[in-house]
């Protein structure tokens, strides 16, 4: 059973959060190479991340040998959407556009993506007309 407030990732939790997720499964040796090199962490610091990672419900260990092979429970997308999710609910009614439009000026959108928005806007509109007062 996932611990409370497992919804989040403390920052370093993140960092080996995406070297699972661009490893899509590795052991801890695997994570401790890379977290070694970029961050300077330990072992120890490397498998106490894991392990609240496997207790958050991020990740999935299976024991292997002597080792544990740790592969993501969901995407990278899959827990952004989880996580904007639980920002949007916790909003302030009437929050949410000025919300968005600050994630889009931060964001760096491509044309492509803008493209998308707009196409994405469109079909809201289309779909929910303003209502008149």
């Amino acid at each position: 059973m996932p611990q409370p407030g497992a919804k989040f990732l403390s920052p370093p939790e993140w960092k080996v959060m995406n070297i699972v997720w661009g490893k899509k499964a590795c052991s801890a040796r695997d994570v401790y190479l890379v977290a070694g090199e970029l961050y300077d962490w330990a072992p120890n610091t490397v498998r106490t991340h894991l392990n609240r990672l496997v207790k958050k419900g991020f990740l999935k260990a299976t024991l292997i040998g002597n080792s544990y092979l740790y592969r993501p429970k969901k995407t990278l997308a899959q827990t952004l959407f989880q996580m904007a999710d639980d920002l949007l609910d916790k909003a302030a009614e009437g929050q949410a556009g000025p919300l968005l439009a600050y994630m889009v000026q931060k964001s760096g959108l491509t044309p492509g993506d803008i493209r998308g928005m707009r196409d994405l806007l469109n079909q809201y509109e289309r779909q929910n007309p303003p209502k008149r007062e």
